[in-house]
């Protein structure tokens, strides 16, 4: 009898893992994949200079509670930040800071595309970024939140686009990779300054549509005012 028990039970987890992947499989990229890279720290970019706050401290206090009081944070130089982060990882590999910076760094827009081009939202945001705003992809990093599918639209999403002029940050970036850091994504805080927006700030590389008919230029065609 135990045996036939547990053949049954080796065949229910088995159906109920491949049941698992086959929904996870169906489920669009970014609900199942996490926006941010993985740091060894975070150094805060604020207006009077740069702090640091440790990964493993998840922006929470000793006892989980609120948030750290970033100002409590003694303000550093990026020697500094490197001489800690290198002295107390002590690896050989190099050390992975993530930015991040104040919600007021960047500007944002609210903008619909359709859904069934959920794949290629990052180029047809730059796209549309070029076409209807003053910044230019190779002056800035930008990222987006998908905010929801539109009501009464169910073919259209809409996502909040976070741009960032790169002059802001080249100094600060160039700095912490002369002391022998890595910097491994940007991130900006939310508006009230009390958690981390999940949106990651690349240098995005335009790809302009390479032939008529393509998805890209379909998309941008929607994008157009009538």
């Amino acid at each position: 009898m135990l045996p036939a028990m547990t053949s049954v039970s080796t065949h229910c987890i088995a159906f109920l893992s491949w049941w698992r992947d086959e929904l996870t499989s169906m489920l669009p990229k970014w609900l199942t994949q996490s926006n941010l890279a993985v740091a060894d720290a975070i150094v805060l970019v604020d207006s009077d200079g740069l702090r640091l706050l440790d990964e493993q401290q998840s922006d929470t206090g000793p006892d989980g509670g609120l948030p750290q009081r970033r100002e409590l944070l003694p303000v550093l130089t990026p020697a500094e930040i490197s001489a800690r982060l290198t002295g107390t990882l002590r690896s050989n590999a190099a050390v992975t800071v993530g930015l991040r910076i104040p919600n007021t760094f960047c500007f944002s827009r609210t903008l619909e595309l359709p859904s069934s081009a959920v794949e290629d939202f990052p180029n047809l945001l730059a796209l549309d970024m070029e076409r209807a705003t003053p910044f230019r992809t190779s002056d800035t990093f930008s990222g987006y939140l998908i905010e929801a599918r539109s009501g009464g639209q169910p073919n259209k999403t809409r996502l909040r686009q976070f741009i960032v002029k790169r002059s802001l940050l080249e100094g600060v970036i160039s700095s912490l990779e002369a002391g022998g850091l890595r910097v491994g994504y940007i991130s900006c805080w939310n508006e009230a300054g009390t958690a981390p927006l999940a949106v990651e700030l690349q240098d995005v590389t335009l790809r302009q549509p390479q032939r008529t008919g393509s998805t890209d230029l379909h998309v941008l065609l929607q994008l157009l005012p009538a």
